[in-house]
């Protein structure tokens, strides 16, 4: 037994407020991943690239793979596979929603899920070979790690 009072629990925040800031993450992080790489394609579509720092610039690169270039060879079945993906991970936000998951665990899967709809959407409106067969614009090109988009670091 103790006599000091017992922890103040913090309020939840109430679902329908939950469900708006997933959706304003999922859009925003959509909207600045595909007007970042408007931009690249834009700005860089020529062979330009853009020191940032020693070891970083931009410098666009169409990338039919997924994390350095892996599953290339696949095809229309890896965009298929990423849309499974993609669907699975909305229903997991929807059901850490409903479970009244923390905040930051759903605005967190809320990115996610931004980065993986903009890296989707690019294999899908950039099919030049058939459908589905797609590929992602990166940009951001660290000399020692990988060239990957905002999407990515969304993920």
């Amino acid at each position: 037994m103790t006599t000091a009072p017992p922890a103040a629990r913090r309020p939840r925040t109430s679902r329908p407020v939950v469900v708006a800031l997933a959706g304003v993450v999922v859009v925003v992080g959509f909207v600045l991943d595909q007007l970042s790489k408007r931009w690249a394609v834009d700005a860089l579509g020529g062979g330009e690239t853009i020191p940032l720092f020693p070891t970083a610039r931009f410098a666009l690169v169409y990338n039919p793979g997924v994390s350095f270039g892996m599953g290339a060879e696949v095809g229309p079945l890896l965009t298929v596979g990423i849309m499974a993906l993609a669907l699975g991970l909305a229903v997991w936000v929807g059901w850490q929603i409903r479970h009244r998951a923390s905040l930051l665990q759903v605005l967190l899967l809320s990115a996610v899920l931004a980065g993986a709809l903009g890296n989707l959407f690019d294999r899908i409106t950039r099919a030049e070979d058939g459908p589905l067969s797609g590929h992602v614009v990166d940009f951001i090109a660290v000399e020692w790690f990988a060239v990957f988009n905002v999407a990515d670091i969304l993920t």
